[in-house]
């Protein structure tokens, strides 16, 4: 297997995504955190994500950010990587739901949702995401 696309318990494979929001489509980088695991610790206990680099919570429809020592940005996408809903500026010590459909939650760094122009009706594109279909 090729060293960046191998991963552990610890670790997530990255690999570029695109937002089509209303900016027009932005590259940024993206972590998987698609086991249990992963979901659970998510951002939790590490340092913020740099500017356009996210964490792609797979399977997951709801988020907590308790042990956090910074505020992220929340969208919850549907299993095609259409966003049902965000959040901009969520602070630590918050648990959140997102909304019907949910099948992913995209964590970014605060600030992040306007700076690719992610809002709701917004489409992520990821090889995670691909051929998958909303519900």
């Amino acid at each position: 297997m090729d060293e960046r696309t191998k991963h552990t318990s610890t670790e997530s494979p990255r690999s570029m995504a695109l937002a089509y929001g209303r900016h027009g489509p932005r590259r940024f980088r993206l972590d998987l955190a698609d086991r249990f695991w992963l979901r659970f610790a998510g951002l939790m206990l590490r340092r913020p994500p740099p500017d356009e680099q996210g964490l792609l919570l797979m399977g997951c429809a709801s988020i907590h950010t308790l042990f956090m020592r910074y505020r992220l940005d929340i969208a919850w996408l549907d299993a095609a990587g259409r966003v049902l809903a965000c959040v901009a500026d969520l602070g630590p010590w918050r648990a959140r739901l997102g909304p019907r459909g949910t099948a992913h939650v995209l964590e970014l760094r605060v600030g992040s949702l306007e700076a690719l122009g992610i809002e709701v009706g917004s489409r992520i594109e990821h090889p995670a995401l691909q051929g998958r279909s909303a519900a």
